[in-house]
């Protein structure tokens, strides 16, 4: 990450960052003053507090999100047989419940941001996505770019209508670890985010 400046004067903004091989330098005319660009919005105060303390801010806990999804990418229904034994299953969503240390719960995301930095690089969180509630959940954590890991379970079948997960997938090259094939012909994907490695 570079060094960001922003200087406001009379109408213009200027917003300038420095990296290591370059820096960029724009004014941006406007009228009252403007929102800052997302990548200055989303630095979080514990992160600069990390640094005054010296704790070492590249060792965070794991954010490992799990979800169930159709061939045309929406959330099955919960009801549907296939999504009844992958939430209760030990090859399902109760392989990750035991192997985290805490679950993600929605509309607790500013809790999380707060929190993380004084938990290891051991510490395992978990958000399960299952329905409508978990899946604005999943969408603040790609937001914040906090997801790890990303456990899809596919099923062999598509929905047509439904919440649509790859709907708020962020722009992204997500690096495929491990792909299993499961009874009923689900199969179980476990990508890795590559910025958050």
């Amino acid at each position: 990450m570079g060094i960001w400046k922003i200087n406001i004067e009379r109408n213009y903004c200027v917003i300038a960052y420095a990296m290591p091989t370059h820096s960029v330098h724009s004014p941006i005319p406007f009228k009252g003053i403007p929102e800052p660009p997302l990548e200055v919005a989303c630095l979080h105060a514990s992160f600069f507090d990390g640094l005054r303390s010296g704790i070492k801010t590249e060792f965070m806990p794991k954010v490992q999100a799990v979800t169930a999804m159709t061939l045309d990418g929406f959330l099955p229904e919960t009801d549907n047989v296939l999504m009844r034994w992958v939430m209760n299953h030990r090859k399902g969503f109760a392989r990750w419940r035991e192997r985290c240390d805490a679950r993600i719960l929605p509309y607790y995301i500013l809790d999380l941001l707060c929190e993380k930095d004084t938990k290891g690089d051991s510490f395992i969180y978990l958000a399960e996505v299952s329905d409508a509630e978990t899946l604005d959940l999943l969408r603040g954590l790609f937001h914040y770019n906090l997801v790890e890991e990303l456990i899809i379970y596919l099923f062999p079948y598509s929905a047509g209508k439904g919440n649509s997960i790859q709907a708020i997938f962020p722009v992204r090259q997500w690096q495929l670890h491990k792909a299993v094939v499961l009874p009923g012909g689900i199969c179980r994907l476990i990508y890795r985010n590559p910025c958050r490695m």
